[in-house]
């Protein structure tokens, strides 16, 4: 067989790991992945740190390090300006799907993390999570967009503010079917792009599994307090079970067309575990001193009148949480609410792992008490030390790596999350309950990895790093691999090991900064700001 007819056909499900897809296989739900994983090798895909869909999917897509892609974060923050910058497709190094493309390989990419916007590939994009509307130009070629728009007149990019109406928690049924809906979207897309062209690799992405960890864990996880079996039977039943039927329909459809040596790839970034507390480092950097308020910030009039009437927390009640939130946001008078002559660090992100920015990098004595003080920082209620390992960010990125990067990165103990915002909360912990939280699940680094074809193994022990995932679809299409790749060919996926040339691809330190006000309100929409 030549390596020119080698297919490859890629399906991510954002955020599965084995603890979810599991109980769905064994029950029957997912038999087309029991298929590929009885017939293939399979195991854990080792996410980035912190394990969060930029910089784990721009690992996945470049085979290179967070680092070098200049991506940690859906955004990262400025010393100098003092302001954040949300990261881009046009942050990261040359994509396997770019680097195919060059060699003449037909490539498509529908729904994929950090591929907005789109780069121009032998094929065609239609970007996924970061992406601002479909008003945007979210397609390559761009004309596409009109016949996507046409074909599929209700085609949106996912965000919640339209499918988590309703607190999904208290109505999972409902919640699921509105996700039944978005898959089935994908679906028709799938199908129509690949009625445009033949390829040689076409990847399809979920985001909704992701979403319905994030809003539903506490019946997919038995451990957890409020689990319920018939619910949990249902998710599995309905959702992963339809997602299994979309698969396979997908694949067929694709082996119809593409006739070939197909490879068969299911991957996710990360996988999930309980979500229990937040910590707002923000408000525990005001309280050690590390932090410091601007003396001259106003109040703003809402806040001061619930403040002083102590009726804040009967509005939110009243009105919703969120709500007066925003409206007390609105109103805020004061530019900059931190003296930054005075402060020493400083705390940004709404996902599991902390990040803490020093002002003052020459202050080694206060850099190491900083240090001791996250060390023993713990959970009041539980006595529990909540810093499961603290790296800087030499230990975890390098002596080279940007300052855009946090000087400190803490990992917390299973169950916690940090968040940096300083804003309107006044809780340093916070618990996590279906009425004040759409993240009752958070990521953890384990996510899954199945490899099915003729040239595969048997082998249901993988543990591979995610940035193995480019240079070993590089190798399968016997394409150069870039030696600027920090993963390797998981050979010990093959009958027979791979081999493949290297090009001298040199990095690209791109760092184009966006303000771009709809990929804010996005990434709102989905609970990560």
């Amino acid at each position: 067989m030549r390596a020119t007819e080698n297919k490859i056909i890629i399906f991510g499900l954002d955020g599965c790991n084995w603890k979810i897809l599991s109980p769905a296989i064994d029950r029957g739900y997912m038999p087309f992945l029991k298929s590929l994983i009885d017939n293939g090798s399979s195991g854990i895909l080792k996410s980035t740190i912190p394990a969060i869909t930029p910089a784990a999917w721009g690992s996945f897509l470049t085979g290179v390090r967070p680092e070098k892609n200049n991506v940690f974060n859906f955004s990262y923050w400025d010393k100098k300006t003092k302001q954040s910058h949300f990261v881009s497709s046009t942050h990261l190094q040359k994509t396997f799907a770019q680097i195919a493309s060059d060699h003449d390989k037909k490539v498509s990419l529908i729904n994929v993390p950090m591929t907005y916007p789109p780069q121009g590939i032998n094929g065609y994009v239609v970007s996924g999570i970061l992406t601002p509307s479909t008003d945007a130009d979210f397609t390559f070629p761009k004309d596409f967009r009109t016949k996507i728009l046409n074909e599929i007149p209700k085609y949106h990019i996912f965000n919640i503010k339209s499918a988590g109406k309703g607190h999904p928690f208290f109505s999972p049924k409902d919640f699921i079917e509105k996700m039944i809906q978005i898959v089935e979207m994908r679906h028709q897309l799938a199908e129509m792009i690949l009625e445009e062209q033949k390829h040689d690799i076409f990847m399809l992405h979920f985001q909704c599994c992701d979403v319905v960890q994030h809003a539903l864990w506490p019946y997919i996880d038995p451990d957890h307090k409020l689990y319920k079996d018939e619910i949990h039977n249902m998710i599995m039943r309905d959702f992963y079970g339809f997602i299994d039927k979309k698969i396979e329909m997908i694949h067929n459809k694709f082996s119809q067309i593409n006739h070939g040596n197909i490879l068969t790839l299911v991957a996710s970034d990360h996988g999930f575990e309980a979500h229990r507390k937040r910590v707002n480092l923000g408000i525990w950097l005001l309280e050690k001193g590390y932090l410091v308020k601007n003396k001259n910030t106003k109040l703003n009039p809402l806040k001061k009148i619930t403040k002083r009437l102590h009726i804040g927390r009967i509005l939110k009640k009243i009105f919703g949480e969120q709500k007066i939130n925003a409206l007390e946001k609105s109103t805020r008078f004061s530019k900059s609410s931190f003296d930054w002559d005075k402060t020493y660090a400083f705390s940004i992100g709404r996902s599991g792992e902390g990040a803490i920015y020093i002002l003052d990098k020459n202050d080694t004595a206060k850099a190491k008490q900083l240090i001791n003080d996250l060390e023993n920082l713990r959970d009041p209620e539980t006595n529990l030390t909540i810093t499961k390992k603290i790296l800087t960010k030499e230990q975890l990125y390098g002596s080279s790596a940007s300052d855009i990067f946090p000087d400190i990165t803490i990992i917390p103990t299973e169950g916690y999350s940090f968040t940096g915002s300083v804003g309107n909360d006044t809780d340093l912990f916070k618990e996590i309950t279906p009425e004040n939280d759409f993240h009752l699940g958070k990521h953890h680094e384990d996510g899954i990895i199945v490899f099915a074809g003729s040239d595969i193994k048997t082998n249901n022990n993988l543990n591979i790093n995610i940035a193995d995932i480019t240079p070993t679809i590089l190798s399968f299409l016997n394409v150069p691999i870039p030696k600027l790749c920090d993963g390797a060919i998981a050979n010990e996926i093959f009958i027979k090991s791979q081999t493949s040339s290297y090009s001298d691809e040199k990095i690209s330190n791109k760092l184009n900064r966006s303000n771009d006000k709809e990929i804010q309100d996005r990434l709102k929409d989905l609970g990560y700001m």
